[in-house]
């Protein structure tokens, strides 16, 4: 094996069995979003909501004040990234009402920070009555 060749998948491997070996904790992923910035987070099973984020650990993401997107319409584009970016058109949109307490994203596989005018935007949806 050559150290040079190796992915960062493995690079991870590696690490992970190095804290094993030496009885240390496993760190925490570190992010640039600030601590309860809200963002838009993208989950391979439980779908996507926006809300504060209070910690990103690995693929797991705390969030609180969490509000499932059921569907949207971007302000400008048509992606999750443009929603976190221009906002939403809140007449053309589905989302729930906010957790009561923080909710865990299992498998997370984005984490988008939106600007504040996609904040006032998606906060200005009303809760979906079903």
């Amino acid at each position: 094996m050559n150290i040079d060749e190796l992915t960062i998948g493995e690079l991870r491997q590696v690490a992970k069995l190095a804290h094993a070996i030496d009885g240390t904790s496993q760190p925490q992923t570190q992010t640039h979003i600030p601590p309860t910035r809200k963002s838009i987070v993208r989950s391979r099973d439980h779908g996507v909501v926006y809300g504060e984020v209070l910690s990103i650990d690995g693929r797991t993401v705390t969030v609180k004040n969490a509000r499932q997107m059921w569907s949207w319409k971007a302000a400008t584009g048509f992606v999750l990234i443009d929603v976190a970016n221009y906002g939403c058109v809140a007449s053309e949109c589905k989302f729930s009402s906010p957790s009561t307490s923080p909710i865990l994203m299992l498998e997370s596989c984005a984490v988008i920070e939106m600007t504040d005018t996609a904040i006032a935007s998606c906060d200005a949806v009303p809760n979906h009555k079903g």
